[in-house]
């Protein structure tokens, strides 16, 4: 049996993290998801095994999204990892620097709850189409 999908997922809000969580479940995706809070700390986890999937936010303390982005594509080792970012901002200069970057996906955090957590079931989905 294949091993579950590994997800690092580089979010500073608790709430987030267990909202993604949980909907990630709900879409019916096989996980073992690792958690990071920092940007730094993102880093440091990457040297450990590297995950299938990297879910990253954008705006996080010392190291920013971008700055994790910048150092996983610049890296032989991790380039090959999807990297999807989960942002607040609509920001187009901001989308656009993501896939400039390497970024493979980029999703808008909704505001609201519920298409918050269809955006993380939509997600889940496709998830289970890239990684099988």
């Amino acid at each position: 049996m294949a091993h579950p999908t590994r997800i690092l997922l580089v979010e500073d809000d608790e709430g987030h993290v267990t909202l993604i969580k949980r909907n990630l479940l709900r879409a019916g995706l096989s996980v073992d998801i690792e958690a990071a809070d920092t940007g730094r700390e993102a880093v440091h986890a990457l040297h450990a095994i590297p995950p299938d999937v990297i879910l990253l936010d954008l705006n996080l303390p010392e190291l920013t999204g971008f700055e994790v982005l910048e150092f996983i594509k610049s890296n032989k080792d991790l380039r090959h990892i999807p990297v999807i970012v989960l942002s607040s901002t609509e920001n187009e200069e901001e989308i656009k620097r993501v896939y400039q970057l390497g970024g493979n996906l980029y999703f808008t955090k909704p505001v609201d709850y519920d298409q918050f957590a269809q955006t993380i079931q939509t997600l889940g989905s496709l998830l289970k189409l890239m990684v099988v």
